[in-house]
């Protein structure tokens, strides 16, 4: 109850905070912000109007003094230097006409109400956080930064989950190997485990010999003095062997698989599978990314085909040898001399 109540006091002084300055408030931050910026650092209205005594003036000192300037900074007086350039000039025209209604928004707002509000924070400082609409107001983001902006915080909470995913996926299978190990040994847990591990937890350590671990047990998974099983209340199946690794029994057409349980194992968040470097990789891939992989599948046709090319080449070739081979062997006599000289030696023993 207590903590409820201080937790709405604090709201409140939040809100009460926020909502101090009024519209009439963010008119002097930023006429005070673009006369500094112009004028000068520490200048004041009252210097920009001309009055000398400052707040100690009254009514007819400000309109004496601020008929006076604007009489001097009028925009029709002014007369852009000569060597300034076309462009240059209606530039510093345009600064002049900006003078002149600074001047007359400040002197009204000496001469009305608001001037309390500027004497207090003239005399007890001007506030360094003038509220989240004041600067929205000064510094209004373009649609390009507003979209970057909830792009990256979008990307940024991304990483979030998947860091609590992973974080309750540990947790949750290492519950499941303590629960089973209890379950199959009992309260005292595996024989000589604990002195193994240094009196470690057993489910956040592990024996890491068989991470990874996928064995085919051609649908066996029965249970041995060493390896004992053990069936959740889900119906799903465990071993447990003597060195403590917990095993998940999954039954698949080619026979029963065994799964080591590690929590280690369990991926952890990365920034390359959040939405920062997601998103703008699936854009590649359905645009320009697409035409690089046709590219690429269409050269590795053309090697394939040249291989093959080159194969049967070399094929026609070892044939066409292994042919010519022949054909000189079938052409060679029992006595291994070519028939020609054979013919030569048979007229021979005609005449």
């Amino acid at each position: 109850m207590r903590s409820a109540v201080l937790l709405t006091i604090l709201l409140s002084s939040l809100c009460t905070i926020v909502h101090c300055w009024s519209k009439e408030d963010h008119e002097i931050f930023r006429l005070r912000d673009e006369l500094e910026l112009n004028e000068g650092e520490g200048v004041t209205f009252y210097d920009f109007v001309g009055v000398k005594n400052g707040p100690a003036a009254v009514m007819d000192d400000i309109n004496k003094a601020y008929r006076k300037t604007s009489a001097r900074i009028h925009p029709d007086k002014f007369k852009p230097p000569k060597h300034l350039s076309r462009t240059q000039q209606a530039t510093a025209k345009t600064k002049a006409s900006e003078r002149f209604a600074r001047l007359g928004l400040i002197a009204n707002i000496l001469r009305g109400p608001e001037r309390d509000r500027y004497d207090h924070f003239l005399k007890n400082g001007f506030p360094k956080w003038r509220g989240t609409g004041y600067y929205y107001a000064r510094f209004r983001p373009g649609i390009e930064s507003v979209l970057l902006g909830l792009y990256l915080v979008a990307g940024a909470a991304h990483y979030v989950v998947l860091k609590l995913n992973a974080k309750k996926q540990r947790q949750f299978m290492g519950d499941i190997i303590r629960e089973v190990r209890q379950a199959a040994f009992g309260s005292a847990g595996v024989p000589g485990l604990a002195q193994a591990l240094g009196e470690e937890d057993p489910a956040a350590t592990g024996v890491k010999k068989q991470k990874k671990a996928k064995r085919d047990l051609g649908g066996s998974g029965n249970a041995t003095p060493n390896r004992r099983k053990v069936v959740g209340p889900n119906g799903k199946s465990f071993i447990v062997d003597a060195s403590g690794d917990v095993f998940l029994l999954d039954e698949t057409e080619d026979g029963t698989q065994e799964l080591l349980l590690d929590p280690s194992e369990v991926q952890d968040a990365k920034w390359r599978n959040t939405l920062l470097v997601g998103l703008p990789k699936g854009i590649w891939n359905i645009t320009i990314g697409r035409f690089f992989r046709k590219k690429a599948a269409g050269d590795d046709e053309a090697e394939d085909w040249e291989a093959e090319e080159e194969g049967g080449a070399n094929g026609n070739e070892a044939a066409a040898k292994k042919k010519k081979g022949v054909a000189r062997k079938i052409e060679r006599g029992g006595d291994g001399l070519p028939r020609r000289r054979a013919k030569g030696r048979a007229g021979k023993s005609h005449l």
